[in-house]
C-alpha cells in the first residue's frame, strides 16, 4: 500500500482514479518487492507516477506512440520481463494485448533500479 499512499500524497491523481487503480498498483508493488527493486525517494515517486499513468492509459485505451524496436536493445530481458509481469494483469482485465511501448517505458525505470 506504500505506492498508493505516495500516489495520494505526492501525485495529482483524482480520488476516483486512485480507487480504480489501487488493486493494480498494489500488485506492481508486490512484484517490485519480489524482485527487490530499490528506488531512492525521488526516483520512487517518478516510478509510481509512471505506473499510475500507465494503468490509467490502459483502462481508457490510450496508446503511447513513438517507441521503436531499437529502444528494446537498450533494456535487459530481466527489466522487460518484470515490466511485462507488472502490466499483464491490467491488460488481461481489459482484454487487450500487452503494449510493447508501455512495457518498454516502464522497463526503463526498472532497468535503473536493477543497476543501482
Amino acid at each position: 500500500m506504500k505506492y498508493i499512499e505516495i500516489a495520494k500524497d505526492k501525485l495529482s491523481f483524482l480520488q476516483e482514479e486512485i480507487e480504480k487503480i489501487t488493486e493494480d498498483v498494489c500488485l506492481v508493488e508486490e512484484i517490485s518487492s519480489k524482485y527487490a527493486l530499490k528506488f531512492d525517494d525521488t526516483f520512487e515517486v517518478s516510478f509510481i507516477n509512471h505506473v499510475c499513468s500507465c494503468i490509467n492509459r490502459i483502462y481508457i485505451g490510450e496508446k503511447v506512440e513513438g517507441i521503436g524496436d531499437e529502444f528494446l536493445d537498450e533494456l535487459s530481458e530481466k527489466a522487460l520481463n518484470i515490466s511485462r509481469e507488472m502490466l499483464e494483469n491490467v491488460y488481461n482485465k481489459v482484454n487487450q494485448e500487452v503494449d510493447k511501448a508501455e512495457v518498454c517505458l516502464l522497463a526503463t525505470h526498472i532497468e535503473l533500479a536493477l543497476n543501482r
